[in-house]
């Protein structure tokens, strides 16, 4: 998720860590926003496949691929 109040980030951080994510918020400030990481991985097939995990109690979850 993307939020531009920090509140907003940290309850679905909550409700991530809760579901036993190591759900993270990071602030984007090109953009002044915060972003919840759910979780991160080493290779894009293997966070494409956590993403379709996710989706099935968060339909809105996106992958954030940085390309290194």
């Amino acid at each position: 998720g993307s939020f531009s109040v920090m509140a907003n980030a940290e309850g679905l951080q909550q409700r991530l860590k809760g579901e036993g994510y190591d759900a993270q918020v990071v602030k984007n400030t090109d953009r002044n926003m915060y972003r919840v990481i759910a979780t991160t991985f080493d290779s894009k097939g293997d966070a494409a496949s956590s993403r379709n995990d996710l989706r099935a109690k968060f339909p809105d979850a996106w992958l954030l691929y940085n390309g290194r």
